[in-house]
C-alpha cells in the first residue's frame, strides 16, 4: 500500500508522527456560522500558520485549492446531516471515495455516533467506506463519538475507547475522538487499539488556554495530534491558535504555547448553541 503510505506522510509530520488537523465541515450542519464566511481567506490563514491538514466537504475544495497546493493535506468528509432536520445525529453518506480521489484528497473521513438509534447503519457505512479506501489506497479518518440518550455521558472513557477499537476493527487508519477529561482515563482510550488517535476540539470554549491545556494532557499520554475546528476558526486569532497548537503537537515547549495566547472572551455573535453532533 505505497500510495496510502505516501498520503499518510502528508497527514502526519514525519519527524514527530503527529498531525494538526483543522476541520471546516461545519457549514453543512449549521450553515454559515461565524468564522466560516470566507473559506478561501480562512484556509490561507490556517495553512500559513502551520496546519497540517484541512477537512472539508467536497464542494468547498475549489475554494481551498490556492492555500492547499503543496502546503497542507486535504481530507474530504463523507458524512452529513443538518440541525434543521428531524434528527441531526443521523449521519448519512453524502460523498464517495472515488469522488474524493478525483478532487485530489489525501484522505477521507466518516462520522459515527455510537449510542444513536441509527448507529448500526452508520457502522455499516464506515465499513463500506473502509473497503473502498483499502481498494484505492486512501487513508480513512473515523470520527467516533459517543452520543448516548442521556446527556452528560458522552465523555466517559469506556465508550470512547470502544469507538477507537471499533474504528481499528473496521480498518480505519486514524480515529478522531472526544477528550475524556483527564490524562488517566484518556490513557485507556489510547491503549484501545494501535492506531493514531487524534483529539476533537468539541464545542466552542470560552478559554483558549483551556483548549491548549487539554491538548497538552492528551498528547502526554499518547495522542497523535488534534482535529480542532470551532476552537480554531472561531478564535479571535485563528492563525495564532493554529500556531500555538502546532507548537504543542510538534514538540515545542507547551509553556511557550500556553503563554503566547491570552484568554479571550467569545465573540458576541457566538450566542447560538454549538452543535454536539
Amino acid at each position: 500500500m505505497i500510495g496510502k503510505s505516501v498520503k499518510m506522510s502528508r497527514l502526519f509530520d514525519p519527524l514527530t508522527n503527529r498531525t494538526m488537523i483543522v476541520p471546516l465541515d461545519h457549514g453543512l450542519t449549521q450553515g454559515a456560522i461565524p468564522g466560516l464566511e470566507d473559506m478561501a481567506n480562512l484556509a490561507r490563514t490556517l495553512v500559513e500558520a502551520g496546519a497540517d491538514a484541512l477537512l472539508v466537504h467536497r464542494g468547498m475544495v475549489r475554494w481551498l485549492l490556492p492555500a492547499l497546493f503543496r502546503r497542507a493535506a486535504l481530507i474530504v468528509h463523507l458524512s452529513g446531516s443538518t440541525d434543521l432536520g428531524p434528527d441531526a445525529g443521523d449521519k448519512r453518506l453524502v460523498g464517495s471515495v472515488e469522488t474524493a480521489l478525483r478532487l485530489g484528497a489525501d484522505a477521507v473521513s466518516v462520522h459515527v455516533n455510537l449510542g444513536h438509534r441509527s448507529e448500526p447503519r452508520m457502522i455499516e457505512d464506515l465499513g463500506r467506506v473502509s473497503e473502498a479506501c483499502q481498494h484505492w489506497g486512501l487513508p480513512l479518518v473515523a470520527m467516533m463519538y459517543h452520543r448516548p440518550a442521556v446527556d452528560g455521558r458522552e465523555y466517559e472513557a469506556g465508550p470512547i475507547a470502544h469507538g477507537v477499537r471499533l474504528a481499528a476493527e473496521l480498518g480505519a487508519d486514524v480515529v478522531k475522538v472526544s477528550y475524556s477529561g483527564d490524562p488517566r482515563t484518556f490513557a485507556r482510550v489510547i491503549a484501545a487499539a494501535p492506531l493514531p488517535v487524534v483529539v476533537a476540539g468539541g464545542p466552542k470554549m470560552d478559554s483558549e488556554l483551556a483548549v491548549l491545556r487539554s491538548v497538552k494532557e492528551a498528547l502526554a499520554v499518547g495522542a497523535a495530534g488534534v482535529a480542532i475546528g470551532r476552537n480554531v476558526f472561531q478564535s479571535d486569532s485563528p492563525g495564532g491558535m493554529v500556531a500555538n497548537l502546532r507548537r504543542l503537537v510538534h514538540g515545542v515547549s507547551p509553556q511557550d504555547a500556553t503563554t503566547e495566547l491570552p484568554l479571550s472572551q467569545p465573540r458576541p455573535e457566538m450566542n447560538r448553541p454549538a452543535s454536539r453532533i
